[in-house]
């Protein structure tokens, strides 16, 4: 399937400079799948979501960090 864009005047002649250096078509492709799955990933955590999720990590954060100064209390008794 084919697009066409719209490049602005200055940008296409930065771009023609490199033409025999880079793969325009290969660069926008990444870019765009870059930002697809940013929004992708967003469209997957509404607000509720998110906010569980960070509940979630700082518990987990939490449990973690008492687990690791209990060890290293211990291991500085010994």
């Amino acid at each position: 399937m084919k697009l066409t864009l719209y490049v602005p005047d200055a940008l296409f002649e930065r771009l023609e400079r490199y033409r025999d250096r880079i793969n325009a078509s290969a660069i926008l492709q990444r870019s765009v799948e870059r930002e697809l799955l940013s929004l992708e990933a967003a469209d997957r955590f509404d607000g509720e979501d998110l906010d569980q999720a960070i509940e979630r990590l700082k518990s987990e954060k939490a449990v973690l960090e008492g687990d690791f100064r209990e060890r290293g209390q211990a291991e500085g008794m010994t």
